[in-house]
């Protein structure tokens, strides 16, 4: 997972950010992963049993942002 933060402030945000990562089709339990980021780009790695399906991420909606997930084969 990369995380780049795109503002045009010197200063960049702090914040927590969390993850649910679903690895089984139709499954209704996902692995949760919460990260702190602190740089303006950032890379987290998430050891998983299988490839997954979904990712979602901000769980809580509580961040102003927008968010693009990219498919990554």
């Amino acid at each position: 997972m990369i995380i780049n933060q795109l503002q045009d402030q010197e200063s960049l945000y702090n914040f927590p950010l969390d993850f649910a990562i679903t690895t089984l089709p139709g499954s209704k339990s996902s692995v949760l992963k919460n990260v702190t980021t602190k740089k303006q780009s950032e890379t987290f790695v998430f050891p998983v049993s299988k490839k997954p399906i979904t990712v979602e991420m901000d769980l809580r909606k509580v961040l102003l942002s927008t968010i693009e997930l990219m498919k990554v084969e």
